[in-house]
């Protein structure tokens, strides 16, 4: 009971109020975790209000409150430990299973957890053995897993046969019995905010388990668990999510209610590039003639500078001013911009309606400026933001692009590679209202303006419903 009572001060009076106003001699019932916090915590034990089911729920819970009562420590990144690694997708790599490390690559470096999780068959000695299992590696960004098996292997001659393929196009992570189902290609899946949210809270008692094509389960080891926590606490200083971007826009002129697509596109795609890294390739687009360009933050993943080509083929460089993993969101800016730059109009001032037209431009399958068109199927929510759904085809190389409206605003951030990615008929952005926000940002505009609902000027023969 020391811990306990050494960290009691953390629950507040608040809490021991209601401890005490809730409390009907001892007969409080504990359902889930958020009971057991409120009627087994150092308040309760100390003020003898704790439930007669807090030893029964002990073994499932205790260690989840524990972990929050200790003193956190701040991790950063230069406490992993160096390895070298080219391809950790051989059954036989040299990799540190379970343990969080920085990754030196010829394709980039990284902050990395491998686990493997196998069954073998035979010792390899006086037998053959073959050995069959799941790897998994996590990224701040992405899980990539992958299923292997070696046959008819021994000790001296090694094995006959081994081949590896990537798992199909959706799992399931499920964090102490919480499932969260992620959307991917190839074996690689990128891992949306509320999972890193879990798995920070992870510990050496957590369980975590990876349901794949919704039959084969994988269980993710102890130690593998406790360095997951620590890959996704650390403090990276490359995020720089807060820092402030003290800029106001100017307000864009949207096109009239006339416009069909060929007209959106042509006047959009001059304010849409292609962003290019040493791990890949997405899009973003301009958001101010100062050279501001906006895109998802795991398009530029840990890098300060990136490649911008415009449609026209000029090919500049640009500095990463602000990034948030979280959101996944991120602010560019062009060195040298020339001031013919073409920034999009935002639809600043309203979020999207659903049943309206949206287009879709991006670079998917390194197909540059690719148009698709939709409409705005839902507004979803997740535990960390809202997003737009759309039916508009979307697909790897769209992340950071626009969604535009029928006027050619944006609407939203396209996140192919965090939600969805591959799944016919279901897309997701990031509102651009949610987005501003985020980062800060204001939109200026003129008083002397008519402004449409987007709060965007527009051209006097619009119709008159669509003006303030």
């Amino acid at each position: 009971m020391n811990l306990y009572k050494k960290t009691f001060t953390i629950f507040g009076v608040v809490n021991i109020v209601l401890l005490l106003s809730q409390s009907i001699s001892n007969s409080q019932e504990v359902n889930n975790y958020d009971d057991y916090k409120l009627y087994c915590s150092p308040g309760a034990y100390q003020y003898k209000v704790q439930s007669p089911e807090c030893d029964v729920n002990q073994s499932k819970y205790s260690h989840r409150l524990e972990d929050e009562l200790l003193p956190k420590k701040n991790i950063n990144f230069t406490d992993f430990k160096s390895v070298s690694i080219n391809d950790w997708r051989n059954p036989d790599p040299k990799v540190p299973w379970s343990e969080p490390v920085f990754v030196e690559s010829k394709f980039g470096n990284y902050l990395a957890v491998f686990d493997k999780n196998y069954k073998k068959y035979g010792d390899g000695f006086f037998s053959r053995f073959d050995e069959e299992g799941i790897i998994s590696k996590w990224t701040g960004e992405e899980l990539s897993i992958f299923s292997y098996e070696k046959l008819a292997c021994d000790a001296l001659l090694g094995c006959k046969r081994k081949n590896i393929t990537p798992v199909g196009d959706s799992i399931e992570v499920l964090v102490d019995g919480l499932a969260f189902k992620i959307y991917g290609d190839n074996g690689i899946f990128p891992i949306p905010g509320d999972l890193i949210l879990a798995l920070q809270k992870a510990s050496v008692n957590t369980d975590i388990t990876l349901r794949i094509n919704g039959s084969v389960i994988s269980d993710i080891g102890k130690k593998t668990s406790n360095s997951l926590k620590v890959l996704y606490s650390v403090e990276n200083n490359n995020e720089k999510s807060n820092s402030l971007i003290e800029e106001k826009i100017s307000a864009v002129e949207s096109l009239d209610e006339n416009s069909n697509v060929q007209k959106i596109v042509s006047s959009t795609t001059p304010g849409v590039v292609k962003i290019q890294t040493n791990s890949g390739s997405g899009t973003g687009f301009i958001i101010s003639k100062t050279g501001l360009i906006l895109t998802n933050r795991h398009v530029v993943s840990g890098n300060d500078k990136v490649t911008v080509s415009f449609y026209d083929g000029t090919i500049k460089e640009a500095q990463i001013l602000k990034r948030d993993r979280m959101a996944d969101i991120a602010i560019l800016r062009i060195n040298n911009y020339s001031a013919n730059l073409k920034p999009l109009p935002l639809c600043h001032a309203q979020y999207p309606i659903v049943g309206e037209d949206v287009v879709a431009i991006g670079n998917p399958l390194s197909l540059n400026f690719t148009v698709t068109r939709g409409i705005v199927s839902g507004i979803r929510q997740t535990e960390n933001q809202s997003l737009i759904q759309t039916d508009a085809p979307i697909n790897p190389g769209n992340s950071g692009g626009p969604l535009l409206n029928q006027y050619g605003e944006v609407i939203g951030i396209i996140n192919a590679k965090k939600f969805a990615m591959g799944i016919e008929g279901l897309g997701f952005a990031i509102p651009i209202i949610e987005v501003l926000n985020n980062l800060g940002l204001e939109v200026e505009t003129h008083i002397d303006n008519h402004l449409n609902r987007c709060g965007n000027p527009i051209q006097l023969s619009s119709k008159s419903e669509f003006l303030n």
